[in-house]
């Protein structure tokens, strides 16, 4: 899945820990984001020219939580909580 970042930075790194997150946790967590014993998994995201691909799972939290957003256009924000 593709993804882009929210800040004003062009290249940019995240550090995420879904299956350490709340928001996520609600949800049910993935089994991509835990080892085998359970433990969460951290993810490095790198944005170059403010773009990152993903896993969909990956994707679709950086999304939800507002770390990221599907489209790189400038969009009203109620239109974009609308299309989550």
């Amino acid at each position: 899945m593709r993804i882009y970042y929210t800040g004003e930075r062009k290249n940019h790194q995240m550090v995420v820990a879904p299956a350490a997150d709340p928001r996520a946790i609600k949800d049910g967590i993935s089994a991509d984001w835990v080892d085998d014993k359970g433990r969460p998994i951290t993810f490095h995201i790198d944005f170059v020219g403010g773009m990152a691909e993903v896993s969909d799972t990956l994707g679709q939290y950086l999304i939800v939580t507002g770390a990221a957003k599907r489209t790189c256009l400038w969009l009203p924000k109620a239109f974009m909580k609308r299309a989550a």
